[in-house]
């Protein structure tokens, strides 16, 4: 019977814990760093599943990318007036990609963050 339940385990985790650890990527309080984590502690340092994790997020990131970067252009394409160069458009479009890779650049700060707790201001009187 445990052997039985073992492999349905198995096959519903192994289906949903990309979904999950992506999830958890997304969320600024955990990150890649606890996925990183728990992976190795449940599948090994040389965990292939881990790396499938990572493409699979490569993936999303790029699709984002490319959906994002259409609607940009249809945008700015709309919303310049008549006559301006395509200059103008490729400086719009340039700015918004400068803008996505600093929030990366911001969201890589986050995650080499250490949280700590400073209680000292807690327990100063007034």
């Amino acid at each position: 019977m445990a052997t039985k339940m073992y492999r349905k385990y198995d096959k519903y985790w192994a289906d949903f814990s990309v979904i999950l650890a992506i999830a958890l990527i997304l969320d600024p309080r955990y990150k890649m760093t606890f996925v990183e984590f728990a992976y190795k502690k449940v599948y090994g340092s040389e965990s292939v599943k881990l790396e499938n994790v990572r493409t699979k997020l490569l993936s999303l990131f790029n699709e984002y990318m490319m959906h994002s970067t259409r609607s940009t252009r249809r945008v700015t394409s709309n919303s310049l007036p008549r006559g301006s160069g395509s200059h103008e458009s490729e400086n719009i479009t340039t700015s918004s990609m400068n803008a996505t890779i600093l929030s990366l650049d911001l969201l890589e700060e986050y995650e080499s963050f250490e949280r700590y707790e400073d209680t000292s201001l807690l327990n100063q009187k007034t």
